[in-house]
C-alpha cells in the first residue's frame, strides 16, 4: 500500500470538493466561509461539545438539528456547539454582500446590526441584536426550528457564518 503525505490527501481532498461543486453533488455547497472549507464533525463530538453548553434552549436546539438527515442542519448543530468566544456573529452588511432578493438564510448565532440590507430576505438566527431587529423591517425573521419544518432537506437555505 502507498503512503501518501498530508499535502497530498489534502490537495485530493480539495480538488474533489472543488469538482464537486461544478457537478452539483457537493452536499456542502450552500455554505458559504470564506476563511477555511468546513469539515463535518461527528454527531457524538457534538454531543461532547453539548454537554459545555448552559443555555436550555440552544440544547433543545442543538440536539434538534443533530436529528435532522440533511447534512447543512449536522453543520449548523456544529457551529451552535461551539464556545461562545468562537460563536458565529454576522453583520448585516455581511449578508446585504453575501445574498440576493428573496433568498432564505441561516445564522447559526447572533445577528448583528452594522451596515444595512437593501434586498428582502427570509432570515433565522438563534439571536440578533435589538438594533438588527429594527433594520430588519423588510426582511421575514423566522426561528431555526420554522425553517427546518419548512426546509426539511436544506434546499435553498444559505448557512452564512
Amino acid at each position: 500500500m502507498l503512503k501518501r503525505s498530508a499535502g497530498v490527501v489534502k490537495r485530493a481532498w480539495l480538488r474533489t470538493m472543488w469538482l464537486s461543486a461544478y457537478k452539483g453533488s457537493n452536499p456542502f455547497s450552500r455554505i458559504t466561509c470564506h476563511i477555511h472549507p468546513l469539515k463535518m464533525i461527528s454527531k457524538t463530538k457534538i454531543e461532547k461539545k453539548l454537554a459545555r453548553k448552559t443555555n436550555p434552549q440552544m440544547q433543545k436546539l442543538i440536539i434538534f438539528l443533530k436529528k435532522q438527515e440533511a447534512p447543512i442542519w449536522l453543520q449548523a448543530a456544529n457551529l451552535l456547539a461551539r464556545p461562545k468566544r468562537n460563536s458565529v456573529k454576522v453583520n448585516l452588511s455581511k449578508l446585504d454582500r453575501l445574498t440576493r432578493q428573496g433568498e432564505t438564510v441561516l445564522v447559526p448565532g447572533k445577528l448583528l446590526a452594522t451596515g444595512n440590507l437593501e434586498h428582502a430576505l427570509t432570515i433565522a438566527a438563534f439571536s440578533k441584536s435589538a438594533a438588527s431587529a429594527d433594520k430588519l423591517k423588510n426582511c421575514k425573521l423566522i426561528s431555526i426550528e420554522q425553517l427546518v419544518k419548512s426546509h426539511p432537506k436544506g434546499t435553498s437555505v444559505r448557512l452564512i457564518i
